[in-house]
């Protein structure tokens, strides 16, 4: 896990160098297809953070992962991501929930999983983003 110590020597994103380093690290992992790296990536998601393009980095190198290793990972990280980075937790539904193959795989995943953090911002997401509700409820898991 050579790449998770990299990523966290970057991860102050101050300098240049920095951004460079952590946006270099990112793309190897996404690279590597190594679902574990998944939550670590998603973890430096901050509504806080003063680099935005860096956070849309992170959101697209996950993405790049396979579908239901992404949503998976995504499910899993709610509750972390609600409470530090609820901005990017919306646009990342947003996104998921622009797409049949992730809406479904999303679905799928949801299945027997009781997680009330989860369902709690699913029905807060709906509520804000009724035409996602009707998507996603118009695609079969």
């Amino acid at each position: 896990m050579e790449l998770l110590r990299e990523l966290e020597s970057y991860a102050r994103l101050s300098t240049p160098l920095e951004v460079e380093g952590f946006s270099r690290v990112l793309g190897d992992m996404a690279r590597s297809k190594d679902r574990t790296y998944l939550p670590a990536m998603l973890s430096y998601l901050d509504d806080d953070a003063e680099s935005g393009d860096v956070m849309k980095v992170i959101i697209g190198m996950a993405e790049s992962f396979g579908t239901e290793d992404y949503v998976s990972a995504v499910i899993g990280m709610i509750a972390v991501l609600r409470e530090q980075a609820s901005d990017w937790l919306e646009v990342i539904h947003w996104r998921i929930f622009s797409s049949d193959e992730h809406t479904k795989a999303y679905r799928a995943a949801l299945l027997g999983h009781g997680d009330a953090v989860v369902r709690a911002f699913l029905e807060d997401f709906f509520k804000a983003n009724p035409e996602k509700k009707e998507r996603y409820d118009g695609i079969p898991p």
